[in-house]
């Protein structure tokens, strides 16, 4: 079963809308479909310029009662009288098509990104993976020790900021309203470079012991809290402690797999030794996924194999 999504107009392109909505957390019933709006009319399937609002954006809506294996087209209305319009697949589908991007900095002036944006879309995914370091928004802090308030997530607006510019990025336009996303957070999304759950690890210069130096946990509060409310993700399984999640298209298991606000340690499997060298020395209580994360790996049963094309695009992908 197909519905078929509609042409956005050249006109409309001209005017700057670039697709202010995003869909992810899609199962074979269900949508959730987040639009960076405060306002704004949905139609989709049977639900037909239905009112949304929201005190902030986004507005995010759960759709329900969706058909497996389905094409879906939406509409959405912002409040200007300017339309965005875009489509999506419930699984199962075989071939599943899968695009996984990563280490982007959503610079307009970047023409390498934004060739390959266009080439990612016109594979026509069912599925983009976002594997982190999307946007690089932790420029703010170049020194060691890490200080808090010039860390990005101390401030929430500039957490609310990065991700209005992901709904917003022109480049990413084409894959945010032909498909649903999955996105997890890496370390220059998370906190900084080379962070762990409260702490940043420092190895570059000689100007300081090489370490972990912790920071302020509101960092991790803010960075997971941030993206639970504006990112349109599958249930996560254990949010106080990692944004871990699982989710299937047809036979294939998918993990989204937090190595950032669970991890303990990165540095501390160092020690420092004879003529001043360090050894690489591990110990149990060191974990980059955490135990429960661990666990939860474990215990997921095997399923058959299924036919999947993936195709991985960014700079360290």
């Amino acid at each position: 079963m197909k519905h078929h999504a509609p042409r956005l107009s050249l006109a409309l392109l001209a005017a700057g809308v670039w697709g202010q909505v995003l869909v992810g957390g899609v199962t074979e019933t269900t949508a959730r479909i987040c639009i960076w709006a405060t306002e704004a009319r949905l139609s989709l399937g049977k639900t037909q310029d239905t009112l949304l609002q929201a005190s902030e954006p986004p507005i995010c809506y759960t759709a329900v009662a969706l058909q497996p294996g389905t094409h879906y087209a939406y509409e959405v209305t912002l409040p200007s009288g300017q339309k965005v319009l875009g489509s999506f697949h419930t699984p199962p589908v075989s071939p599943l098509r899968v695009v996984a991007l990563s280490c982007n900095e959503m610079n307009p002036k970047a023409k390498e990104e934004k060739a390959l944006k266009a080439f990612a879309a016109r594979l026509a995914p069912h599925l983009v993976l976002h594997l982190g370091d999307w946007g690089y928004p932790d420029t703010t802090e170049k020194n060691f020790p890490p200080s808090t308030e010039r860390l990005f997530p101390y401030r929430w607006e500039n957490l609310y900021q990065l991700y209005e510019k992901r709904y917003q990025n022109p480049m990413a336009y084409a894959l945010r309203t032909q498909t649903s996303w999955a996105y997890l957070y890496d370390d220059h999304d998370y906190v900084g470079d080379n962070t762990g759950r409260d702490y940043r690890a420092q190895y570059r210069t000689l100007r300081m012991p090489i370490g972990d130096y912790p920071f302020s946990p509101t960092l991790r509060e803010n960075a997971m809290r941030a993206y639970q409310r504006y990112f349109p993700h599958y249930e996560i399984e254990m949010p106080e402690e990692a944004l871990f999640q699982r989710f299937r298209w047809g036979d294939v298991e998918f993990f989204l797999i937090d190595n950032r606000s669970a991890r303990t340690g990165t540095m501390k499997v160092f020690e420092l030794g004879e003529l001043g060298r360090y050894y690489f020395r591990p110990k149990p209580e060191i974990s980059i996924l955490g135990r429960r994360q661990m666990e939860a790996l474990k215990k997921s049963p095997p399923h058959q194999h299924s036919k999947m094309e993936s195709h991985p695009f960014g700079r360290y992908v």
